[in-house]
């Protein structure tokens, strides 16, 4: 812009212009200028003062001048080339020690901390949100543009100026950033940072198999109220089972996609008939749960004491490691010994991280793992006691929900359906089957 301007102002007034700097490499921050700078001085369009190096550049200067401020150029390329490399040794430093260089993900946010040091933490008004959708998500009953419209309603906004809503790109981004499980990318590659993570990374990779699921099978009739939606394949052929509704009742249809098959229509509420009966027989008496319930309490109680020693060597571990990356930095930082090269402390360094980063994921499972799991078993015998009533007084999505919960493999064979459990499920109907206990009642006694 500035040469631009002195080649307009020249065109105009037919006169030299005479620009006047502070130093030479205030002026040369792109060398790639240079030649035309030089070509507008030998064509006394313009001539330059610096008062920092008391030099003139101007047509008329001798040899001397010239080759002066010819290693004035050479001296302020030589001072912006370190300080690049300032910057990238401090950018390198900040990577190598887990620390994120550019702006954080939504949920989390940019903040200056000790010593005005920049840091990362939880955004505590979008936090929970993100984690919500994330969790949502991955039980497979909500597609990018449900969580879209979930976003909306929960008021999450962008962290720009305008606080505008969220798009369905950016949904997809959220979905797929292995930042909320403590892991960054930087040009293209995939290191542990130091910050806290998010969601965990069984949540996450739920996630990735719903996006890459998605990606196969298009939701094409996301907008429309259908149970079994994108659940029931053809035991015979594999081809999926679509739904339509035709005078007000909703019809199974196989779309025959893998070839000519036998398979034939049916009725949704056919299918729903065979999934209340599998919600039936989940049913748990009130006696056996306080005795599982008890079990299980005695179980948290016998595995204490192995946690408390496995969280003691992990963290032993974790600051035995601590101690090797401060001596790797103290051999490479000592130049009288020398003893290891850049490269060499590069690549311990990000092995030690790696390992930090795998002990970290271990002792945080392990904390939550002991915070959850009594209330985790205790909660899901108390939906296998009421999941009947639960699935029979829920709506659709609530539906789709539960039925992805528990079961697995839902077909439709000679025209009934069929299906897997999932665990722990199968294990609790076959506790069911050997101790004999009563079904509940139900509405035909």
């Amino acid at each position: 812009m500035m040469l631009e301007h002195v080649g307009a102002v020249y065109k105009k007034d037919k006169k030299r212009v005479v620009l006047v700097i502070d130093k030479v490499d205030r002026l040369m921050r792109n060398f790639n200028y240079f030649p035309q700078i030089n070509q507008m001085v030998e064509n006394s369009e313009m001539e330059i003062h610096a008062i920092g190096e008391n030099t003139v550049y101007a047509k008329e200067s001798n040899a001397a001048q010239k080759m002066y401020f010819s290693m004035c150029v050479v001296m302020a390329q030589a001072y912006v080339d370190s300080m690049k490399d300032n910057i990238k040794r401090s950018r390198d430093y900040q990577i190598n020690n887990g620390e994120y260089p550019s702006c954080a993900p939504i949920g989390y946010k940019n903040v200056r901390g000790d010593k005005n040091k920049a840091d990362i933490i939880l955004d505590e008004e979008r936090c929970f949100i993100v984690k919500r959708l994330l969790q949502e998500y991955s039980t497979g009953a909500y597609s990018l543009g449900d969580l879209t419209e979930m976003a909306k309603k929960m008021g999450l906004r962008n962290k720009t100026q305008g606080n505008g809503l969220l798009a369905k790109s950016q949904i997809h981004s959220m979905v797929s950033n292995k930042f909320y499980i403590g892991i960054m990318t930087i040009n293209g590659v995939e290191m542990p940072h130091g910050y806290k993570r998010l969601i965990d990374d069984a949540t996450f990779f739920k996630c990735q198999a719903v996006r890459a699921k998605a990606n196969k099978v298009p939701f094409k009739y996301s907008e429309k109220p259908f149970v079994f939606r994108g659940m029931i394949t053809c035991a015979k052929c594999g081809c999926s089972f679509s739904s339509y509704e035709k005078k007000g009742h909703v019809y199974l249809r196989p779309t025959k996609s893998k070839g000519a098959c036998d398979c034939r229509p049916m009725k949704e509420e056919q299918a729903l008939q065979a999934v209340k009966e599998i919600f039936q027989s989940l049913y748990i008496p009130p006696t056996m749960l306080e005795e599982m319930k008890a079990h299980i309490k005695a179980l948290c109680e016998g595995k204490a004491d192995y946690q408390v020693s496995e969280f003691q060597a992990l963290s032993k571990e974790f600051e035995e490691i601590e101690r090797k990356k401060k001596k790797l930095l103290t051999l490479l930082l000592d130049e009288s010994v020398q003893s290891i090269t850049p490269s060499i402390y590069d690549k311990n360094v990000q092995e030690f991280l790696q390992r930090q980063h795998e002990i970290t994921n271990l002792l945080s499972s392990q904390v939550e793992a002991d915070k959850a799991f009594q209330i985790t078993l205790k909660a899901l015998l108390e939906l296998c006691s009421n999941s009947y009533e639960l699935f029979a007084s829920s709506h659709i999505e609530q539906k789709r929900k539960l039925i992805g919960f528990v079961l697995a493999n839902l077909q439709v064979k000679d025209g009934s359906i069929c299906y897997s459990l999932k665990k722990p499920f199968d294990g609790l109907v076959n506790i069911a089957k050997n101790k004999e206990w009563c079904a509940r009642l139900d509405s035909n006694q």
